[in-house]
C-alpha cells in the first residue's frame, strides 16, 4: 500500500520536472534563435561602409555607397545581392577644358580699300635707335579692317623713342575730320590703344574711314613727324554677329569676332581680357596667336600697355 501511495507523488514530481524542463527548453530556444539571428545580422553590419573593390563588385542593399570624386570615377557596374539586375552604371567623367582659338579669318575681298596705305610699319624719330620692330599699326597685313562698333578702338606698337606725344585723327570718305586727339607717352616700347570717346560722332554703317597715327618727333616742325595711315569700315551686326553680344567672356567674344573677320572687336576684346588678367599665360598665348594669324609676328609678344 505504501508503494501505491508513493506513485502519485512520483507522478506529480515527474510531471513537475517535465514541465520545468519544457519551460526551460521553451525559453532557451528563442534565446538561442535570437542569438543565432544576432550573429547573422551582425555579419553585414561589420562590413557596412564604403565598398572598396576598384573594378566590379556587389554591394548589399544595407550597405552605403560612398560619394566619389567624379574626376576619378571609372566605368563600373554595381548590383544588389537580392536583384542582380537592379544595378546602376557609373559612367566615367573626364573634365575637359574648352580650347578657344582666336585665329583671324579675313573677310572676303570685295574690292574695298585695304587696311593700310603706305605700309603698316615705319621707322622711328631721327634720334631713336634703329631697332626693329618700328612704329606699327596692329591691323591685318591684308584685307580691309572691319568694326561693328560705333566708336571703335585701334592699337599701335610704339618702339623706344624720344617722342613724348602721339597724334591720332579719323576722317570720313571726303577727308572731313571726324575725330582727332593727342596722347602723352613715356617713350618706353609697348602697345597702346586709341578709342573714340562717347563725344565723337558714331561711325556710319557701310562707310569707309581713313585714320592717321603720328609720332610727334618735333612739335615745332610737324613735317618731320612719323605717320602711319590706313582705312577701316563699319559693318552692320548681322544675325550671326549678334550672337557675340550674348557671350559673357571677352576671350569667347574675341574668338567669335576673329572667326567672322571683325578685326577691331576681336583685338579689343582680347586686350580687355589681358588687361584684367595680365599674368594669365593662356590669354597671352591667345593674344600671340591672334596677332600672328594677322601677319603681325614682329609685335606679337610685345608688352600691352
Amino acid at each position: 500500500m505504501a508503494g501505491i501511495k508513493l506513485l502519485p507523488h512520483l507522478a506529480t514530481f515527474s510531471v513537475t520536472i517535465s514541465l520545468e524542463l519544457a519551460l526551460i527548453a521553451g525559453l532557451a530556444a528563442p534565446a538561442i534563435s535570437q542569438s543565432g539571428l544576432g550573429r547573422q545580422r551582425a555579419e553585414p553590419s561589420a562590413n557596412k561602409g564604403i565598398h572598396r573593390e576598384t573594378v566590379t563588385g556587389k554591394i548589399d542593399s544595407s550597405q552605403q555607397i560612398a560619394v566619389a570624386n567624379p574626376n576619378k570615377l571609372s566605368s563600373s557596374s554595381y548590383s544588389s545581392d537580392s536583384d542582380p539586375n537592379a544595378g546602376r552604371a557609373v559612367q566615367k567623367i573626364t573634365p575637359q577644358t574648352l580650347k578657344i582659338s582666336a585665329i583671324f579669318e579675313p573677310p572676303p575681298d570685295d574690292g574695298a580699300p585695304a587696311g593700310t596705305a603706305g605700309g603698316a610699319s615705319r621707322g622711328g624719330c631721327p634720334s631713336d635707335p634703329k631697332e626693329k620692330p618700328f612704329l606699327t599699326a596692329l591691323i591685318p597685313a591684308t584685307g580691309k579692317v572691319l568694326t561693328v562698333a560705333e566708336r571703335p578702338t585701334l592699337f599701335f606698337y610704339i618702339p623706344k623713342t624720344s617722342a613724348r606725344k602721339v597724334g591720332f585723327s579719323l576722317k570720313d570718305e571726303t577727308e572731313n575730320d571726324v575725330y582727332q586727339t593727342e596722347l602723352a607717352i613715356t617713350g618706353n616700347p609697348g602697345i597702346v590703344s586709341v578709342s573714340l570717346p562717347p563725344s565723337a560722332p558714331a561711325l556710319e554703317i557701310g562707310k569707309t574711314y581713313n585714320w592717321y597715327f603720328s609720332m610727334v618727333c618735333d612739335s615745332s616742325d610737324f613735317s618731320g613727324n612719323l605717320v602711319l595711315n590706313g582705312f577701316l569700315e563699319r559693318t552692320e551686326i548681322s544675325s550671326t554677329l549678334a550672337k557675340a553680344q550674348e557671350l559673357t567672356s571677352p576671350l569667347e567674344r574675341a574668338a567669335f569676332y576673329a572667326k567672322n573677320g571683325i578685326w577691331l572687336e576681336a583685338l579689343a576684346n582680347l586686350a580687355e581680357a589681358r588687361r584684367k588678367q595680365p599674368d594669365d599665360s593662356k590669354l597671352a598665348e591667345q593674344w600671340t596667336e591672334l596677332l600672328k594669324s594677322a601677319g603681325l609676328e614682329t609685335v606679337a609678344e610685345k608688352l600691352l600697355l
